[in-house]
């Protein structure tokens, strides 16, 4: 039998959730001005949650409030007092941690992970081949069985037409380049360095 499937949808602000919430979203996630990665973000403050919660219990909607950065000791009462007046007003807030399995199912019904979040730091193509494995579950579990293709032809690597070279090591910038403003910290290659490194790998320059 297949499950229902929540529409969920992210918000910035306060238009962009009632917005969602007008478009026919199932649920909303938002973060609010404090414990939330997106710290520079036009972030909800208190009041604005508290009306968020009242507009969707309104109309049956869910919000999902996001506290997801690490946390430190001192701050655990803090947090806690953040959560007050949205827990007061009906926001649920089931307490416990979240635990996947090597096939990425976590500890509860019907949500998957895969990706660092699981196995820690790992490369690019462990990354995506776990984002595979998650959308294979979801797939089942929605009562699904598509077949799952990569749909993309892989030439066989020639060992005997590679140069040997090195990794390009780029170049950080000057700190007085970079604290006003949010661009990388490291010069990027030039056409040239590009190249060299994608002839590093096996099949990229093909």
């Amino acid at each position: 039998m297949r499950k229902q499937v929540e529409l969920l949808a992210p918000a910035g602000n306060y238009e962009a959730f009632l917005g969602a919430i007008n478009a026919g979203a199932d649920a909303v996630y938002l973060g609010g001005d404090r414990f939330g990665a997106r710290a520079y973000a036009d972030n909800f403050d208190t009041q604005q949650i508290l009306c968020a919660l009242h507009v969707a219990h309104f109309y049956g909607k869910r919000i999902y409030l996001t506290v997801n950065t690490l946390l430190k000791e001192p701050e655990l009462d803090t947090v806690c007092d953040y959560l007050s007046p949205f827990a007061e007003a009906g926001l649920a807030t089931d307490r416990g941690r979240l635990q996947a399995d090597v096939s990425g199912a976590l500890n509860r019904v019907g949500m998957y992970a895969g990706g660092d979040c699981v196995s820690g730091p790992a490369t690019v193509i462990k990354a995506i081949a776990a984002g595979k494995v998650a959308a294979a579950n979801i797939d089942e579990f929605l009562g699904f069985h598509h077949m799952i293709s990569v749909d993309v032809d892989i030439p066989e690597p020639l060992l005997n037409d590679k140069v040997p070279c090195g990794r390009v090591n780029l170049g950080e910038k000057e700190s007085w380049a970079r604290k006003d403003n949010f661009e990388g910290i490291e010069y990027t290659m030039s056409d040239e360095e590009a190249y060299q490194e994608a002839s590093r790998c096996l099949r990229c320059d093909r």
